[in-house]
């Protein structure tokens, strides 16, 4: 886990967040996607990068006149820091947390935005692909007979989990129906 203590804030935003955030490691296969995806967000933004990450921020312009007014070399050298400054802390975070993988990738985007755009590329729109991959699983889960259903019923429970995380929904009628079906038929 990315561990984001005092990351310096936008210049230009109005908050001064020192708060501290654990973001989980992104697994490889996505399934963890769209919790990573909220926790790296809510983390960005509380760190006042939001404007970073959607590429919407003020790119520091160059003085008409370089070499003329050194306050304003000077204020745009410091300007062009921080900037860079900020974007190398988005992706940062996303080295500590991505898949080796992905390094590669993000390490040739100059701008965060750039990073976190081939990232979202990749995970989007796996989640139904986890998601049924997750529910083959649950219908194939199946008690013994005269065997004890709580280790599967375990199992049936952490699947349950990592399909919410993966973004599905799943009621507790349709719950039931998955419970019904993996006990033995002396349960019935």
């Amino acid at each position: 886990m990315a561990d984001i203590h005092k990351i310096v804030p936008d210049p230009l935003s109005q908050t001064e967040a020192t708060t501290s955030s654990k973001i989980p490691a992104l697994n490889e296969d996505g399934s963890n996607w769209v919790l990573y995806k909220a926790q790296f967000l809510a983390a960005v933004y509380a760190k006042g990068l939001r404007r970073y990450l959607e590429g919407t921020e003020r790119v520091p312009q160059a003085p008409t006149a370089p070499g003329v007014d050194s306050d304003a070399d000077e204020r745009y050298e410091t300007a062009v820091d921080k900037w860079l400054g900020n974007h190398s802390t988005i992706k940062t975070l996303l080295f500590q947390t991505v898949p080796e993988s992905l390094k590669l990738d993000i390490a040739s985007k100059s701008r965060a935005n750039e990073a976190w755009a081939l990232v979202s590329a990749k995970y989007d729109n796996q989640g139904d692909f986890v998601q049924v991959n997750i529910l083959n699983r649950m219908h194939q889960l199946r008690c013994e007979e005269g065997g004890d259903p709580r280790p599967v019923l375990t199992q049936l429970a952490r699947l349950r989990s990592e399909y919410a995380t993966a973004g599905g929904t799943l009621s507790d009628e349709q719950y039931k129906v998955f419970i019904l079906g993996i006990l033995p038929l002396s349960y019935r």
